[in-house]
């Protein structure tokens, strides 16, 4: 997770004016700085070092936007800059897709590395799919360019909480994001729309350095429902009889356990197991983060609370299910294709072969095997 800096493209018919003060050795100054334009009105003062670099600064509007509308402040702090910023409302989305990019890091290794202190607050910042967090604060240390410690809270408009904390440890730094509304935590941060509800905990282990990686990164959903999923919906009618048909409205879950890990190629996702009554499934692939191609394999379990409830049943539970969270009966499955435009394929002869002969009929990975480690 790295510090992103926002910026603007030169823009037609954009004005400022100022007074200057050339200063001495001390620094310069800039007064009464206006700048105005499309989607653009600044105002405030600027004080320069003796060598033209950015002292301090203190804007009294910054307006990019009815989405970024705000004040500013900024001034020394140690070895770097202390930054004070709040207002009506702040545009994340940039900010989040710079920490969702499919690059490994940092294209500039030339660029100065920053060190901020930053404080903030906000009535609302803006997120993806339509989600606003309310009653934003935020503190966060940047060391190196690197968020280095953070706390931030808000609250969806479902009044639910959201809460992101990233501490220092031995290796790196360890990040934290739970919530109550885990389906607007996932909308907000565009991984995934038709989760609706339930409680959400993320949490991962980052390196330090430009290309941060995840190590045992954790995702966990409770108490949720999947809606208007097309390929959910396939699944649950092949686990019904045709009479009954799909779920149209969507299936509960009760848990989710995602663990993965993730390097400058891929995403790995290790051992993942979702439980419902109705349905639940056990996964494990890849995801390419240059073009989110997806290679993953794994088994439907149709009525879950039932089937897999033999698994408790020592010896002949192993035998019978194949394994913890398995099934006595359950359907082998390929996710294929790209997070944009997934395919996937069953093996029908899965679904009449108890437990641990299954195996015999599940699809194989092609791509690097998926390792979760330390």
């Amino acid at each position: 997770m790295s510090a992103s800096v926002r910026r603007r493209p030169p823009t037609a018919n954009t004005t400022a004016s100022f007074t200057y003060f050339a200063g001495d050795e001390a620094g310069r100054k800039v007064e009464n700085l206006v700048v105005k334009g499309q989607s653009l009105s600044l105002k405030g003062d600027v004080f320069l070092t003796a060598d033209g670099g950015l002292k301090s600064a203190k804007f009294s509007q910054v307006w990019l936007s009815d989405e970024n509308n705000f004040v500013l402040t900024m001034v020394p702090a140690g070895e770097g800059q202390a930054i004070d910023i709040s207002g009506k409302s702040f545009d994340a989305r940039p900010f989040i897709k710079s920490i969702f990019a499919k690059g490994t890091g940092s294209s500039n290794r030339s660029a100065p590395r920053q060190n901020l202190t930053v404080n903030a607050a906000f009535d609302r910042v803006i997120a993806n799919r339509g989600e606003v967090i309310a009653g934003v604060s935020a503190a966060i240390g940047v060391r190196n360019s690197l968020v280095a410690n953070a706390d931030v809270e808000g609250r969806f408009l479902s009044e639910k909480p959201l809460a992101i904390r990233v501490r220092p440890n031995a290796t790196g730094r360890h990040l934290l994001i739970t919530s109550a509304d885990g389906g607007a935590a996932l909308r907000a941060s565009n991984l995934y729309s038709k989760v609706a509800g339930g409680s959400l905990e993320f949490s991962a282990f980052l390196a330090n350095g430009s290309n941060s990686t995840i190590q045992n990164g954790r995702l966990v959903l409770r108490d949720f429902d999947v809606r208007n999923e097309a390929a959910l919906a396939d699944i649950d009618a092949r686990g019904k009889s045709k009479k009954s048909g799909p779920r149209r409205e969507g299936l509960s879950f009760t848990r989710l356990t995602l663990p993965f890990t993730t390097d400058a190629k891929f995403i790995r996702i290790c051992d993942s197991l979702l439980k419902g009554i109705e349905l639940g499934a056990s996964a494990e692939g890849l995801i390419r983060k240059a073009d989110g191609a997806i290679d993953i394999t794994g088994t439907i379990i149709p009525a879950y609370g039932i089937n897999a409830a033999v698994g408790n049943i020592p010896l002949l539970g192993e035998i019978l299910t194949g394994g913890k969270g398995q099934g006595i009966f359950g359907l082998a499955f390929a996710l294929g294709g790209s997070m944009a435009s997934p395919k996937i394929q069953y093996n029908p002869l899965s679904a009449i072969t108890p437990g641990i002969f299954r195996k015999i009929f599940e699809y194989d990975a092609s791509g690097p095997t998926a390792k979760c480690g330390s």
